[in-house]
Parts: C-alpha cells; sequence; structure tokens
C-alpha cells in the first residue's frame, strides 16, 4: 500500500464514488465540493438506498394497474419463447386480460416456487396486449426487451408485473409505441 498523502507511488489506493463539484484556491490548501454519482442519474432509485426526504430519487417499487387491489401474477403457457411469453392471469382476477400496451414501460419479476426454472429473473415489458390461440382462446402476450435464459416452463413459471412508474419530470423511460402481436412469432 503506498503511504497516505504519496501520489508518486503505484499502488492501491481508495476509489471516491463521487465527482468534482467546485473547486477553491485558498491560502496553504485547495477546497473542492464533491457530489455524489447519483446526482446525475435520470433512473429512480429506492428509497432504502436514498434519503426517505429525497423523493424525486425514490420509488414505491411495484406499480398497480388503476383499479386493481394488488399485483398482477401471472402463470406462463405455450408457446412462450425467451422473448415473448404467453400467460393466464390468476390473480387478483383469474383470465383477466390486460391490453392496451398497459404494462409497457414496465417490468415482470419470475416468482419461486416448486419447479419454478426461471425464480429471480426479470425484464422490462416492451409491450403488451392480448393473444389468441388456435381454439380461440384468450391470453396475454409480453414482448420483453431482454431475453430470459431459456422460455419458461408452461404451468410451472410464474411471474408478477408492475405497470411504468408515473411519467413525471421528463422520465424518458416510458414507451407509447402500439402492440399488434403477431400470433407466428409466438410459436
Amino acid at each position: 500500500m503506498p503511504t497516505p498523502g504519496d501520489a508518486d507511488t503505484l499502488g492501491c489506493a481508495a476509489w471516491f464514488g463521487g465527482r468534482v463539484q467546485t473547486c477553491h484556491v485558498c491560502r496553504n490548501k485547495l477546497e473542492f465540493a464533491t457530489k455524489s454519482f447519483l446526482d446525475i442519474l435520470k433512473q429512480k432509485v429506492p428509497s432504502t438506498v436514498v434519503e426517505t426526504k429525497n423523493t424525486l430519487a425514490s420509488t414505491g417499487a411495484v406499480t398497480l394497474p388503476a383499479g386493481d387491489p394488488s399485483v398482477p401474477v401471472f402463470s406462463c403457457i405455450r408457446p412462450s419463447t425467451t422473448t415473448q411469453i404467453v400467460a393466464d392471469c390468476i390473480s387478483p382476477s383469474s383470465g383477466k386480460i390486460y391490453s392496451g400496451d398497459l404494462f409497457t414501460g414496465g417490468y415482470m419479476v419470475f416468482l419461486s416456487g416448486p419447479g419454478a426454472t426461471l425464480a429471480g429473473a426479470w425484464s422490462a415489458i416492451g409491450q403488451n396486449g392480448a393473444w389468441t390461440d388456435g381454439n380461440g382462446n384468450k391470453h396475454s402476450i409480453f414482448v420483453i426487451y431482454s431475453p430470459l435464459p431459456w422460455p419458461p416452463t408452461p404451468g410451472v413459471d410464474t411471474f408478477y408485473v408492475s405497470t411504468a412508474p408515473p411519467v413525471n419530470l421528463g422520465d424518458e423511460s416510458y414507451f407509447g409505441f402500439p402492440f399488434v402481436p403477431d400470433p407466428q412469432a409466438a410459436v
């Protein structure tokens, strides 16, 4: 280890996780005002990481769809792939179809349970809508940004979804493009 204050010796040194805001040259010293990296992030940070009074940086984690009493949970069915998840809602309203890109800009998180193969995996949702199978039955379909490591196991893997957080202060993470499901793409 270098001697503290020795700028000429190579070796290990503590890394400063911030940036210099202002600098004042004073008699016999230099004064630096520093800021954290957090002030340049546009992404919201959970309130447990940031002061509870910092409402601009905190988030409530899951954002519920309007009118729903709890987080929507889905069970995967065939023909899900690593980027297109076909599923049936199991709660709060069994069989409910969420269409119209309600979850666009939100995310899905796979739950643990007996036989679950994707527990803890998650992805941002690019689009969502309704999908009709060959028998005329309607299901929900989600197109995700980050491919899963493998397709979900039908009838075993479950996940919950969150809508996009409220758009405020120029939040650019919200996507508003229309969704036209292609049944052949999910096969």
